[in-house]
């Protein structure tokens, strides 16, 4: 499953943004306010344990020097709680797909206040699927350019193969004139 690296600029700066089309619909997300970013944090703390309950658990039954050893690094992690947005726990927390599920939840509500949580969750299925469909694409791609340049060159444009762009229009299947195959075939035995 792909996974997402990134959150749009425009979306992080306040900009609306409108996704294409995802399924039969087109979606507008906003920028995640304040407010969003306190619930988005508070979501993220509920998926960790409470250092201080954890602690005290362990803690039970065991030796005064022991448990006092569990309980400070209870409390040593309850100080620095990796659940804070812009930490590495939270942000791959963040990254997966319930994660992304509730960041969509959050940005789709004010112009789709009427999606499920069920809904926005098949909405990011989605997106996931249409990353792995990118993803499968551009390799194939890059392994066509590397195994035969001029077969990309042709579908593409001359521009493809030096990688100075990306490739703008999709190759026809079956059917290349047969001057195009002919030369293309001859360039191919010369080398």
């Amino acid at each position: 499953m792909a996974k997402f690296s990134s959150v749009p600029l425009s979306i992080m700066t306040g900009q609306d943004y409108k996704i294409e089309r995802i399924g039969d619909r087109d979606y507008k997300v906003t920028a995640l306010s304040l407010s969003d970013l306190g619930k988005l944090e508070q979501w993220v703390k509920a998926q960790f344990p409470d250092p201080i309950e954890t602690g005290k658990r362990a803690a039970e039954g065991m030796p005064l020097e022991i448990a006092r050893e569990i309980m400070a690094k209870a409390v040593e992690q309850a100080n620095n709680p990796k659940w804070c947005l812009g930490t590495e726990a939270a942000t791959q927390l963040l990254m997966s797909l319930p994660g992304v599920t509730e960041m969509l939840s959050l940005q789709l509500a004010k112009y789709h206040p009427e999606l499920t949580r069920d809904q926005v969750s098949e909405l990011v299925q989605l997106l996931y699927e249409r990353a792995d469909a990118e993803q499968t694409a551009e390799g194939l791609y890059a392994k066509a350019l590397a195994h035969e340049p001029d077969i990309v060159e042709e579908a593409f444009g001359p521009k493809a193969t030096t990688g100075t762009d990306a490739p703008t229009r999709k190759r026809s299947r079956g059917v290349r004139s047969s001057t195009s195959s002919a030369s293309s075939r001859n360039s191919r035995s010369t080398r």
